[in-house]
Order: structure tokens, then C-alpha cells, then sequence
């Protein structure tokens, strides 16, 4: 499969991936690998942008934005919206459809394959906790993966995103079957992790981008919808926890997040530029700001914070006037997500809205320049290339995606057999009866023996298999009951047996095919 590609598209598509990649299997800043994977990836930015042609007023603008970010990164010590700027000002003129197959392809086997491993235990969760969600009750929160709880799911979503834009051309059913896969996936991952605002906000794009798809007029009513909707996130995520007065502590996920807002509102000021937040040295909050507009606004700066919202509010409005189902769902669904999640402007580098942003921003770029004739200049510092990528592997699979659709009757039996391999791995699996296990609190009824227990900080942090809940001290009394976490993590097990035997079954079918359907047609092997 050849395919020709210009060498500062090339460049850019190794930016992204490689920080992207890096980012959702679980590297993080402080990590020296990660900061060699940040060296190198604006390393390669850098030498893309000197490859993409440009006139003197997109150079003068885009030197302006990424000023603004490393003066507000000198200030704050935040780099989050370099990199965003820089995947922003990169999307200009490149494939996004090329950019997310590659991105699919390599980010989100990399994601797939940390996910099964987490799930069977091959490599170790980075938490794995109890926790109380209200109707569920108290329940085994697992991230299986080397990523935390809360943010196991962003990658997924934009994954979805990705698969979305690609599949945007589709009729309804074949939106609405790909929406359906989608949403299992969510909820296979919700299983585990627990997530609620990733699910809720998940659930939301996958509506909301049918319904923009299909049903909306892209009128009036439709801009002034997504122009509120931004807007509205923007101000509870920086309002709500001015005013939550509350004990730090009190209360559910989301008060807390509110609760920590608070302390940060009343114990910094605004500031043009930004300033430092270092939570280590904060014995009081030891924890970051989760809402991101409010990080924007009090870490990054008064002008980041402008820049950036104009940024959004434009782009939005041109979303709206050339009917851009997609890409407005994706924007709005984390602009919501953003209001108990710090991930939309720091280091996370998962907010792929700026993509879209940048593709926008260099539209306008481009109309203004056409203007002016000095500013409108065209600009080439070092000469683009077009080469031809060519993928070995490949050389010999003949209209994989074609022959797929074709031959309905090998399709049909790859899903049969693949889902009856699925249901047989599984039975073998849920025959396999997990261990009784107990756990301790507060609750005197219906506990196994009737008895109190006390038990010391020490003892408690080495009670992991028999785990106590609601411990207060040495002289609260606790009580010993069944614990269904086994039974949980149990039928945890069975599914995930069941889902990736399926999946991975159906990719070699399909591989087979791909490589020799002349083979498969005439000896029937399946």
C-alpha cells in the first residue's frame, strides 16, 4: 500500500503520535523519559514547521501565539498550551482522515494492548481501590493500566472522536452501529474504572454528534446553542468554586473538586501571565485544580485565558456555518467534560478539539491574508518533499477493506465464529470460582459474627485482601461482612474473557482473509 505523504506532514504525524502515545500508556511530567519524548517531539515540530510553506502573516501570528504560551510557561511553569499550540498551528495544513488512521493504527493498539494486559493482571493496576458511588453502592474501582482512575477513559474518548470524524460520511444505520460499538466499549471501561463524568460526557458526544450528523439545521438557534453551551461550561467551571464554602472533604466527587477550586480561588489572584501552583509545596491542598477553564484562568493567565476562548468561540462559529456535525459534538462534549477535568489545557495533550481549532484558525488565516498583499506574501525556509511510504507488511493484502464488505457470507461467519469462540472462553473462565473474602465497617447488622474488631493505622494500610471502610481510629468498632468484590472482579473477568477473545478472534479472521481471499474463497476454510 503506497501512499504519497509530504515530509513536514510526515514530521508532524511523529509529533503528535509520540506525544500522544506517550501520554495515554502512561508517562507523565517529572519522568526523564518523558521530558527526553518532549524534547524530541517539539524538536520535531519545529523542523515540520520550517517545511510548511506559510505567508509573513501566519508566521507573524504563529511566532505571537507560541510568544504568549512560553511567556506564560516562564511565569507558571505550565507547558500545556505549547504543545497544544503547536499541535494546533501543525493540523493546519496536513489529513486530518490521514492523521487519525495513523493515530488509530499505533496509539490505539498501543492503548488496546496496556488495556488487556491491565485486565489479566500481566501488568499492575496504578490503583485499585473502594470506593462509594451512590445506587451502586460500595464497589472495586480498578484503572487497569499504569493510568489513574479518572482519567482511564480519556484516551478512549479520543479514540471515538477519531473514529467518528472518520466514519462522518456514513449513513445513519452505519453511524448508529458504529455509535453502538462505541458505547459498549464505554461501558466495558466503566465496568473497571467507574468513571461517572467520562461515561455521562461519552454518551453525550455519541448523541449529540448523531443528532448534528442527521437532524440538525445549522441555523441560528443551532449557533447560539453551541456558542451558550461553551460559554456555560466556562463560567461553572470557574464560578461554582468561588462560591463552595463547604469543608474540604465533605461530600462526593464532584463538592471536592468544587472544594479544592475554592482554596485555590481565594489563595491566588489573577495574573496576566499566569503563576506557579506547586503542589508539593502545599500542605494544605495537595491536590491540582480539576476544572480546566479555571486552571486557564488562574495558572496560565488573563491572556491565555482570552486567547484561547476566542480561539474556541471562532472556530465553534465556523463549525456551525459549514455544518461540522462532528467536529462541534467533539468541541462541546469536552468543553463539559472540562468542568471536573483538568485535562483540556495542561500537559495531558489529549484535547484533540485543538486540531479542529487549528484548522479553523488556519482557514482564517488564509482569508485575511489574501487581503493584504506584503502580509499575504507566501513564505517556503526550507523546501517541502513528497515521498512514498511504503508498508511491507502490506504489500500483499489486496482490498482488505473491500473484500471485507464483499463477501458477506465470510463476514457473516467470522462474527458466528468468533462470538461462539467468545461464549466458549468465557464458560471455561466463570467455572473458576473466586475465593470468599470479607471486608470490616461501621455497620453492626447482619455482619458474620456478631463481633467488634479495632484495629490500629498500621494494621488497617496491611489489610489489602480483607480491606476496612469508613476507618476512623484505633477505637472506632468495626465489623466483619461478606465481601462481593471477588464476585465483581469475577464477572469483571468472565466479560473481558468474552469481549477480547471475540475481538481478537475477528482481527485474524480478518487478517487471513486480507491476505488471501483467493485461498479462503476456493477451499472454504471458513
Amino acid at each position: 500500500m503506497d501512499k504519497r505523504i509530504r515530509v513536514s506532514e510526515f514530521i508532524y504525524f511523529a509529533f503528535f503520535l509520540l506525544l500522544f502515545t506517550t501520554r495515554i500508556i502512561g508517562l507523565y511530567e517529572g519522568n526523564i523519559v518523558y521530558s527526553v519524548v518532549l524534547v524530541l517531539g517539539m524538536s520535531f515540530f519545529a523542523l515540520g514547521y520550517l517545511l510548511t510553506p506559510g505567508t509573513v502573516l501566519s508566521f507573524l501570528i504563529d511566532f505571537l501565539l507560541l510568544s504568549c504560551a512560553f511567556i506564560s510557561w516562564f511565569y507558571s511553569g505550565e507547558k500545556g498550551l505549547l504543545l497544544y499550540f503547536a499541535m494546533m498551528i501543525g493540523a493546519r495544513r496536513i489529513s486530518l482522515e490521514r492523521l487519525f488512521k495513523v493515530a488509530l493504527g499505533v496509539s490505539g493498539s498501543a492503548y488496546t494492548v496496556m488495556i488487556i494486559l491491565g485486565v489479566f493482571g500481566i501488568i499492575t493496576d496504578y490503583q485499585n481501590v473502594i470506593s462509594y458511588r451512590p445506587i451502586i453502592g460500595y464497589i472495586s474501582r480498578r484503572s487497569i493500566s499504569p493510568l489513574q482512575l479518572n482519567i482511564l477513559m480519556e484516551p478512549y474518548l479520543v479514540l471515538m472522536i477519531m473514529v467518528l470524524y472518520l466514519v462522518r460520511k456514513k449513513d445513519k444505520m452505519s453511524t448508529l452501529k458504529i455509535s453502538v460499538l462505541l458505547l459498549a466499549g464505554l461501558w466495558y471501561l466503566f465496568g473497571y474504572c467507574v468513571t461517572i463524568s467520562s461515561l455521562v460526557v461519552g454518551m453525550v458526544l455519541l448523541g449529540l454528534n448523531y443528532y448534528l450528523r442527521f437532524y440538525s439545521k445549522f441555523n441560528k438557534t443551532t449557533l447560539i446553542f453551541a456558542q451558550l453551551s461553551y460559554a456555560m461550561c466556562a463560567i461553572i467551571a470557574i464560578v461554582a468554586p468561588y462560591f463552595d464554602s463547604s469543608e474540604f472533604g465533605t461530600g462526593g466527587t464532584f463538592a471536592r473538586r468544587l472544594q479544592i477550586g475554592y482554596y485555590y480561588w481565594h489563595n491566588y489572584s489573577l495574573k496576566m501571565w499566569g503563576q506557579r501552583m506547586d503542589v508539593a509545596n502545599q500542605p494544605l491542598m495537595p491536590y491540582g485544580i480539576h476544572q480546566s477553564q479555571l486552571h486557564l484562568l488562574l495558572q496560565c493567565g488573563i491572556v491565555l485565558f482570552i486567547i484561547v476562548n476566542l480561539l474556541h468561540h471562532y472556530s465553534i462559529m465556523n463549525m456551525v456555518s459549514q455544518k461540522k456535525g462532528t467536529e462541534l459534538a467533539a468541541a462541546l462534549s469536552f468543553a463539559m467534560l472540562g468542568v471536573v477535568e483538568p485535562f483540556l489545557f495542561n500537559l495531558s495533550f489529549k484535547n484533540i478539539v485543538f486540531v479542529f481549532v487549528g484548522k479553523e484558525y488556519g482557514s482564517w488565516l488564509d482569508d485575511v491574508a489574501t487581503k493584504m498583499s506584503f502580509l499575504g506574501k507566501r513564505i517556503q525556509i526550507i523546501p517541502d518533499k513528497q515521498f512514498t511510504v511504503r508498508i511491507p507488511i502490506l504489500k500483499n493484502v489486496s482490498g482488505g477493506k473491500e473484500c471485507l464488505v464483499k463477501d458477506k457470507r465470510y463476514r457473516r461467519r467470522m462474527f458466528v465464529v468468533s462470538i461462539v469462540l467468545g461464549v466458549l472462553v468465557g464458560m471455561i473462565v466463570s467455572t473458576f470460582t473466586p475465593e470468599q473474602s470479607y471486608l470490616y465497617d461501621q455497620n453492626s447488622e447482619n455482619s458474620v459474627d456478631g463481633k467488634a474488631y479495632y484495629f490500629s493505622p498500621g494494621e488497617v494500610e496491611k489489610m489489602t485482601e480483607e480491606p476496612v471502610i469508613d476507618y476512623e481510629d484505633e477505637k472506632t468498632p468495626l465489623y466483619k461482612h461478606v465481601s462481593y468484590f471477588p464476585m465483581y472482579d469475577h464477572v469483571r473477568l468472565i466479560i473481558s474473557a468474552f469481549v477480547w477473545t471475540t475481538v481478537i478472534s475477528i482481527l485474524l479472521f480478518s487478517l487471513l482473509y486480507c491476505i488471501n481471499p483467493k485461498r479462503i474463497k476456493e477451499e472454504n476454510l471458513l
